[in-house]
């Protein structure tokens, strides 16, 4: 949408988008040092507009209907909302209304921000605010296109101008012009499962720093048949390093990380860096991730030369849990999937057997004693005898809820009745609580 050139300057402005949060900082910036005196104002954002810090007193609009738990359960999430119809997001009506804006930024994208049909509902009362759609595919609409059009929005043409001159600058400085014999393959993951490897302006800035982005990118159905990567730099989107590194450790490698050159090679070819501000967002900010990406393709030794980046190197062996044989894996999907279907049980993919879900034995709120294979008790009922008998026990990792267990006179399928106490109150609920181990 191309803004109104004939309505007065907006004074009152809300962003629903990091990245034009940050350009609306930088354009405010650059009028103040041309001599603006009369300067717009931020008074609303979302939930993710975290920078700059300067802003973060400003009242928080929304928040997202999804929990980060995991790479694929997260998307599992969005899947699910967005084949209900729902937004992913949910906004404060009431204070964004009060805030009375005369401009709203949001985004094209309904999974990276909050979709403008909601916005729009929002503000039905006050048809006369204006919502500008700030969308970048390309390094040229994140350093120059959106920062025109956020200009003009608010009447800071000049300002813009000035932004895009010093990112034109900046960028041809970071440019590569020799051409080497061969361009190391650089992939920067922007999430794990399923695999998305970042497309649009960061295959433009893999090629501009003298590495070459893999032929395809965007989501990866079969990661064999790409090139394999001699760098991987992963900066999964909206996350942190600390929640990057949890995730990376959760789950055995997949073979297309185990076999490439950028493991091989060693920890100085891996690295984590923080989504959630660097790579993900097209802002001036690509700059500096840019200049970086620059060093770790000369050279991915000096990976922590640039004082302040965010990153850190990934030691691939020694966090990778326990490779899977073939039949765990097997063992493992066929799980998931009777468990994402609510099915009771699952065909073991070796024998043939069925075999009970974790999620049918938690509704059961019984642990049998039989040692199933996914029992969410930690076994708790299996005679002591036999737990040598268990190929993998299984550990209680939250709090559940189980219905108490028959009188047994050894204590071992059940509880043993204590001793009556004189005067007690009858027992009618037997309590089973989790005490994480200890």
């Amino acid at each position: 949408m191309e803004p109104s050139t004939n309505k007065p300057a907006p004074r009152r402005v809300v962003s629903l988008l990091p990245s034009a949060t940050e350009h609306f900082a930088a354009l405010v910036s650059a009028a103040a040092r041309l001599g603006h005196t009369s300067l717009p104002e931020l008074v609303g954002r979302s939930h993710e507009c975290d920078f700059p810090t300067s802003y973060a007193s400003i009242p928080t609009l929304t928040k997202p209907r999804t929990t980060f738990t995991s790479c694929e359960d997260t998307h599992n999430q969005v899947v699910n909302l967005l084949q209900s119809d729902d937004s992913l997001y949910e906004i404060d009506a009431v204070t964004l209304t009060n805030l009375a804006p005369d401009l709203i930024l949001v985004h094209v994208c309904n999974v990276c921000s909050i979709d403008r049909p909601t916005v729009s509902c929002a503000m039905a009362s006050n048809p006369n605010t204006e919502i500008l759609l700030v969308n970048s595919r390309t390094l040229a609409n994140a350093l120059e296109d959106s920062v025109r059009l956020l200009g003009k929005a608010l009447h800071l043409e000049d300002a813009a101008e000035a932004v895009v001159a010093a990112n034109r600058v900046r960028q041809t400085a970071l440019t590569v012009t020799t051409q080497t014999i061969r361009r190391p393959i650089v992939y920067i993951v922007e999430w794990m499962e399923p695999l998305f490897l970042a497309k649009g302006w960061a295959d433009e800035m893999v090629a501009l720093v003298g590495g070459q982005a893999p032929v395809t990118t965007g989501r990866i159905a079969d990661p064999s048949v790409l090139e394999p990567p001699d760098l991987i730099v992963v900066a999964l989107c909206g996350l942190d390093r600390h929640t990057t590194v949890k995730e990376l450790r959760s789950k055995p490698f997949p073979s297309w990380w185990r076999s490439s050159p950028a493991v091989q090679a060693g920890t100085r070819h891996v690295f984590v860096v923080d989504g959630n501000q660097m790579f993900n967002r097209p802002t001036n900010r690509l700059l500096d991730a840019m200049e970086w990406l620059g060093v770790v393709v000369a050279n991915p030794h000096h990976f922590n030369s640039i004082p302040g980046f965010p990153v850190d190197a990934f030691d691939s062996d020694a966090a990778a849990p326990p490779i899977l044989s073939e039949i765990e894996a097997a063992i493992v999907a066929a799980h998931a999937a009777a468990c994402a279907a609510n099915q009771a049980r699952y065909s073991d993919p070796a024998t043939g057997y069925g075999v009970f879900t974790s999620a049918y034995l938690l509704d059961r709120q019984a642990c049998c004693g039989n040692r199933c294979r996914h029992c969410p008790y930690g076994h708790a009922n299996v005679p002591l005898e036999q737990l040598h008998l268990i190929k993998s026990k299984n550990t209680m990792a939250s709090s559940v809820f189980l219905r108490p267990p028959k009188p047994s006179a050894t204590g071992r399928l059940g509880y043993r009745n204590p001793k009556p106490v004189k005067g007690a109150v009858p027992r009618d609920v037997v309590v089973v609580f989790w005490s994480g181990g200890k």
